[in-house]
C-alpha cells in the first residue's frame, strides 16, 4: 500500500468513525422522539399566541424556538444518561444503551449537555 492509499484509508476510517459518532448521539438523545415532539409544542406556541392576542413573531423567532427546543432536549437527555450510566450498567434492559455499552463515554455526554446548555442560552 503506497502513501496516498494510507491517507485515503485513513481519511474513509475517520469520515466512518464521524459518521458513526453522529449516529450513537443521535441515539443517546433519542432525536427520534423530539422531531416527533416538535410539531406539539409548535401547536402549543400557537396556541398560546393566540390566547395572549399576538401576532406571530415570525419566521427567524421561530426557528430560533425551534433551536431553544432541541437545545434544551439534547441538555436533558445528555445530562439523564450521564449520571444513570452507573445504574444503566447493571440493569440488562439498559446496559447496551450507548454509554453503559462504551460506545460513547460519560465525559462525551457531559460535553454535550454543556454545548447543548450553551446553545440554549445563546439562542
Amino acid at each position: 500500500m503506497n502513501a496516498t492509499s494510507q491517507v485515503v484509508a485513513q481519511a474513509d476510517a475517520e469520515a466512518v468513525s464521524v459518521t458513526k459518532k453522529v449516529v450513537l448521539t443521535g441515539r443517546l438523545l433519542k432525536l427520534e422522539h423530539n422531531i416527533y415532539a416538535i410539531p406539539f409544542a409548535l401547536a402549543a406556541l400557537l396556541m398560546a399566541i393566540s390566547a395572549a392576542g399576538q401576532r406571530w413573531p415570525g419566521f427567524l423567532l421561530t426557528v430560533l424556538w425551534a433551536v431553544c427546543l432541541l437545545a434544551a432536549w439534547a441538555w436533558s437527555m445528555a445530562i439523564n444518561r450521564a449520571v444513570d450510566a452507573v445504574f444503566d450498567r447493571e440493569n440488562p434492559r439498559t446496559a447496551a444503551r450507548e454509554i453503559p455499552s462504551g460506545r460513547l463515554s460519560t465525559k462525551y455526554a457531559w460535553r454535550l449537555a454543556i454545548c447543548s446548555g450553551m446553545v440554549f442560552t445563546t439562542a
